[in-house]
């Protein structure tokens, strides 16, 4: 596909024929349980299931058959998968949500959880995989392997719009030629990019110089944070920094100013244009626009998100 947010309808259209066609569920009744504060993109079927009011308001009525539980809640999940259930999507770490880590095990009791319902665990590592956490694949770090791996963003190399749904044939085969596709999916110079941008990540051993300079990295945020700061956090070169309510809303902004005045834009943590260019050049990427204005995402360049 070319788009993350193509590789999750993707996704979506295969577990709910999957569901049908394999599980037997019911004509017209699948529901898919996704988690709160996710994040899988800007299409009409995504952000109906969103929790971020921007991505919602005023795009409705959107499409039914999902149901939201809180994220790293194994017993939420485990309450909500029912006989209709044929699918849950999660993120390992989500990104835009201010990379909220899960508890330990909560992708392992996941994958129990759905091999015990007959469920496909679809996990979106758009954001996280490809080597941004210090693995191949974020799932790796909870020794897991999902039904459906969703990956993107770094697939591209920062060069071009490319996407993948990976799954084994027994669930891939439900679609048949004819019933899905995409314009540029698939198209000769995106294969080209993609199997380029996997050659360099593993030959040049971008995935371990990722966990090496990120464990050095987070060590030494965590070491210098000050008082304004609540939480430094992150796996391999997928870190945020998260300031209190107080640093970062109202009150003194980010960067110190105590003018009551200040606007909520200069009180998020976007850096400025210079502070950018800095980074930028230094090859890492800080301060992305994130849903949870209090925090700052230092993230790996290898791609465009």
């Amino acid at each position: 596909m070319n788009s993350g947010a193509e590789a999750v309808e993707s996704a979506l259209k295969l577990a709910r024929k999957w569901g049908y066609e394999v599980k037997g569920v019911p004509g017209g009744r699948a529901e898919i349980v996704v988690c709160d504060g996710n994040f899988h993109g800007r299409t009409i079927a995504v952000v109906g299931f969103s929790s971020d009011p921007a991505s919602r308001h005023n795009f409705g009525p959107f499409a039914r058959g999902f149901l939201v539980v809180p994220y790293g809640d194994a017993a939420a999940l485990e309450r909500a998968i029912g006989p209709n259930t044929v699918a849950v999507l999660a993120e390992p770490i989500q990104g835009e949500a201010g990379v909220v880590i899960p508890p330990a095990g909560y992708l392992r009791r996941m994958r129990e959880l759905c091999t015990a319902s007959n469920v496909l665990m679809i996990l979106d590592e758009i954001q996280t995989g490809l080597g941004r956490t210090g693995r191949l694949l974020a799932e790796e770090h909870e020794g897991v392997e999902a039904d459906v791996t969703l990956v993107g963003k770094a697939l591209g190399g920062g060069f071009y719009p490319v996407s993948a749904v990976l799954a084994p044939s027994a669930v891939m085969d439900v679609l048949r030629p004819g019933e899905h596709g995409s314009t540029f999916g698939g198209n000769p110079l995106a294969c080209a990019v993609a199997s380029a941008s996997l050659r360099v990540l593993v030959e040049e051993g971008m995935i371990e110089n990722a966990a090496r300079v990120g464990a050095r990295l987070l060590a030494n945020l965590q070491a210098v944070a000050g008082p304004a700061v609540r939480e430094v956090r992150g796996r391999g070169l997928m870190i945020a920094v998260e300031l209190h309510a107080t640093s970062a809303g109202r009150g003194p902004c980010a960067s110190g100013c105590a003018d009551a005045a200040c606007s909520p834009r200069r009180r998020t943590s976007t850096p400025s244009a210079s502070r950018r260019r800095w980074s930028s050049a230094r090859g890492r990427r800080i301060g992305s626009p994130i849903s949870s204005r209090r925090c700052c995402r230092v993230r790996h360049p290898a791609s465009n998100g």
